[in-house]
């Protein structure tokens, strides 16, 4: 006799939307539109040769050598 399950059945997320700013650094973003994540591309080349890069996201976001000193 065959029987049934009555548990919930959980439903994987969506995987997370990647986009490319442009200034080709990857910003990951969730189902909702929250930002999860951002991958810098050629950050110590970067900072060796300005002393910061900016990521574009809604809004410009600038990083100076010296927000990373010591991390």
């Amino acid at each position: 006799m065959a029987t049934c399950s009555t548990s919930p059945v959980a439903i994987p997320a969506p995987p997370p939307t990647r986009r490319s700013p442009p200034r080709g650094h990857g910003v990951r973003y969730g189902a909702d539109g929250q930002i999860l994540g951002v991958t810098v591309i050629n950050a110590r080349w970067l900072l060796d040769r300005d002393g910061h890069f900016t990521i574009t996201l809604p809004r410009e976001v600038r990083v100076d050598a010296h927000d990373l000193a010591g991390r």
